[in-house]
């Protein structure tokens, strides 16, 4: 290296030129104090031209050195090695080391001194022969190389340059090294994260358009690399329609700014499905002269999953916010705050979302009193263990904002901190108000076990299909005549009404008497102009039931009307069907009992004449049941007789037949069919006659279980059978006495006459 510096050589400039100027000031002063002559010019003499010589003579020294130090540009470019801080060297076209600064001495640890004049390729050029150098190879030929990039080691890698630094000796090149280990050690850790995120990457020349991808950008799309034509056209023409533009304006404005981007777009598929995917990009490298941006880097990420989880969530919301089930976010906290609410919670609340969070309200502000303490035992039971993932509390109700009393069904996902404990609850509330209304018409229609809100059955599935269905009106009825009906329990507003009798001629009312189900959800009024009704009252909706009997004809029919389009059809008509199975069974019932009573009253008077009553004995509880005639025969009572076999033989059989009667009914068990007569003695003393008639009762199995029978009060009967024997005894003795009389009186007749006749 030069031993003097350019601070020194400029120095060798500055001192003569000071000395030059003092010199030539000296002599100025001097001649001013001088005489002058005649002619006005000063007087001279030699000594005074001393100084005047000097400063001649430092000047003309000061030009001779800058001329020496235009003609040392080395030295130069040697001062400026020795202020870079990346590794520096100059050498020759033989590849000897002219100069270097200390970095690149450091790198071998080695002294500058040591290394000058040694050949460059042993010491700084990757392990390769001179040859197959391609660094040796240029300086040979004295040719620029760009920085290029090169491998010393598994983990040394250097960006290296050949730069001319001098026309005046065109043998020499610039050599600078700059240490790029940790940046191709951060592009290797980069390379690999993409490739474990099975992320596409993609390397787009913005000046020229060539655009270079990694396997996974290709396999995205499930194309192969010979599918490309590298240019950035790979990436537009399969970017779908509708994003394009959006996509294209987007990367333009970030480009412009300089600024990072991500977007989401469609591309296709090779098999022509769209993948979703999710871009990101930067512009890496700009033009140094125009500062235009010429290189842009970024990655690709297949978000199609991702994209139908969003979509099927936004249906799932979408879903949610149109049915009675509300999506709710709680914090665990006192009252239960509000945190989250879909936009459907106005409809059961009577609250906005906005409303909910904006204002301290609290969710048990909204619970029934009378269950806010099952609630809350349902919450503390959560609490209390860390197992608890969700809570199903029991149906409760609620008060809407306008006072409405709604019941609710309440499931909860249970949310624990890092810590186990519970920090909220998020779950679906769903309002079952009219669910609960319904199901309870329905289970007692089914069951049967009709509240007895009403006087009549009628009456009161009438009321309860009113409130089921939600209807104004609810009307049973029946065909009175060819074009008239007349009703059997006619529910207004949940209130029972007088029943009428109306003209169904113009009405929906016929449609159904043919036999027909008919439903108008809305409109009904319109559609029959001419039904007064209908229009005095505004019916909106309309549902009719035929209700039919045994020979599939229509005897009535059962109709629910609305004042408003009716809310689900649908649910309307099957619900009214299911009024009209329980109602036509309950007229059926009805009009059975009514036949079936008749009946017994024609039983009991046919008994009742005939003296006959009809008892059952079951062996099984040894118990007697008796019809009303067997009291009345026995002269006994409901409520003081108890029959049974040991009452009957020991309180009514006569003593004297109570043998042949235990003989008669034990015989039972082996013969089918009983027939016997016996006495029984009345609490009077009074002895009747009666004839028992019976036979076995015997189950599904064919086992006997009991008996079954008659028993008739024969007493009067054998009283005139005992007359009738009676009055033949006595006529039968007179006609013996009137024969005894007319043989004696023939006698006597033929006494006197056989003397009479003898005497002829």
């Amino acid at each position: 290296m030069p031993s003097k510096s350019t601070s020194a050589n400029i120095a060798h400039v500055r001192i003569p030129l000071v000395a030059a100027a003092f010199s030539f000031v000296t002599d100025a002063v001097i001649r001013l104090k001088q005489p002058f002559d005649v002619s006005g010019l000063p007087h001279a003499d030699w000594p005074q031209l001393i100084p005047a010589g000097l400063g001649l003579a430092c000047l003309i020294w000061s030009l001779i050195n800058l001329v020496r130090q235009s003609e040392k540009p080395i030295d130069t470019i040697d001062e400026c090695l020795s202020h870079l801080k990346q590794p520096a060297i100059i050498v020759n076209q033989n590849g000897i080391i002219y100069s270097l600064n200390q970095a690149a001495a450091d790198l071998i640890h080695l002294a500058p001194e040591v290394l000058i004049g040694r050949a460059v390729h042993d010491l700084f050029h990757p392990e390769s022969s001179v040859k197959d150098c391609l660094l040796c190879q240029r300086i040979r030929d004295y040719q620029e190389l760009a920085a290029t990039d090169f491998q010393f080691s598994q983990n040394s890698w250097r960006h290296i340059s050949l730069s001319r630094i001098s026309t005046v000796r065109p043998d020499q090149l610039l050599e600078l090294h700059f240490d790029i280990t940790s940046l191709n050690q951060i592009k290797q850790q980069m390379a690999l994260a993409i490739d474990g995120a099975e992320l596409g990457y993609w390397d787009w020349n913005y000046v020229t358009g060539k655009h270079d991808v990694n396997h996974h950008w290709l396999d995205m799309l499930g194309l192969e690399a010979e599918e490309l034509d590298n240019y950035v056209s790979d990436w537009e023409n399969r970017i779908h329609p509708e994003d394009k533009a959006r996509v294209k304006t987007l990367i333009a404005k970030h480009i412009a700014s300089g600024t990072p981007y991500e977007v989401e777009f469609r591309m296709q598929h090779k098999k022509g499905h769209w993948v979703w995917i999710q871009g990101s990009g930067s512009v890496v490298e700009y033009d140094p002269a125009s500062g235009q941006p010429t290189r842009l880097c970024g990655t690709h990420q297949n978000i199609t999953t991702r994209k139908q989880f969003q979509q099927n969530l936004q249906a799932a919301y979408q879903v949610i916010s149109q049915s009675p089930s509300v999506a709710l976010k709680w914090q665990n906290a006192p009252g239960l705050p509000i945190e989250f609410a879909t936009d459907n919670v106005m409809q059961l609340l009577g609250y906005s979302p906005d409303q909910l969070l904006s204002n301290p309200l609290l969710y048990e502000d909204l619970i029934h009193p009378d269950d806010l303490a099952i609630f809350r035992e349902s919450l503390n039971n959560c609490s209390q263990s860390a197992h608890f993932q969700d809570i199903a509390h029991a149906p409760y109700r609620i008060i809407s904002a306008t006072g409405n009393i709604k019941w609710v069904q309440d499931h909860k996902v249970v949310s624990h901190n890092e810590k186990g404990q519970v920090s909220g609850y998020q779950g679906m509330v769903t309002d079952i108000t009219r669910q609960r209304q319904q199901n309870r018409a329905i289970h007692n229609i089914i069951s049967s076990s009709l509240e007895k809100t009403a006087n009549s059955t009628l009456d009161n599935l009438t009321l309860l299909a009113s409130e089921a269905l939600g209807a104004q009106y609810t009307v049973i009825a029946e065909i009175h005549q060819e074009s008239t009906c007349k009703t059997l329990s006619f529910c207004a507003h949940g209130n029972l009404v007088d029943n009428i009798e109306y003209d169904i001629r113009n009405t929906p009312c016929a449609n159904v008497v043919n036999g027909n189900i008919v439903c108008y959800p809305q409109n009904v009024t319109g559609k029959f102009p001419n039904d007064e009704w209908l229009s005095q009252h505004g019916i909106e909706g309309y549902v009719g039931i035929p209700l039919l009997n045994e020979q599939n004809l229509v005897p009535g029919f059962v109709v629910a009307l609305y004042c408003q389009p009716i809310p689900d059809p649908q649910f309307a008509e099957d619900l009214l069907r299911l009024f009209a199975t329980r109602i036509n069974s309950e007229i059926k019932r009805s009009r059975a009992l009514q036949a079936m009573e008749l009946q017994q009253q024609r039983l009991i008077d046919a008994q009742s004449i005939s003296h006959i009553g009809d008892w059952h004995w079951h062996w099984s509880d040894n118990h007697f049941s008796w019809s009303g005639e067997m009291y009345r025969i026995t002269g006994t009572q409901r409520s003081s007789f108890i029959p049974s076999f040991a009452s009957f033989l020991t309180q009514l059989v006569h003593p004297d037949d109570r043998n042949f009667f235990k003989v008669q009914l034990q015989n039972s068990h082996t013969n089918e069919d009983i027939d016997f007569k016996h006495r029984i003695v009345l609490g009077d003393g009074e002895i009747r006659h009666v004839h028992q008639r019976g036979k076995l009762i015997r189950d599904s199995k064919h086992r006997a279980t009991g008996i079954q029978g008659t028993m008739q009060d024969i007493t009067e009967r054998l009283k005139t059978e005992q007359h009738l024997l009676e009055a033949k005894l006595e006529a039968e003795k007179a006609t013996q006495v009137k024969s005894e009389f007319l043989a004696n009186m023939s006698h006597e007749i033929r006494t006197p006459m056989n003397a009479i006749v003898g005497l002829v």
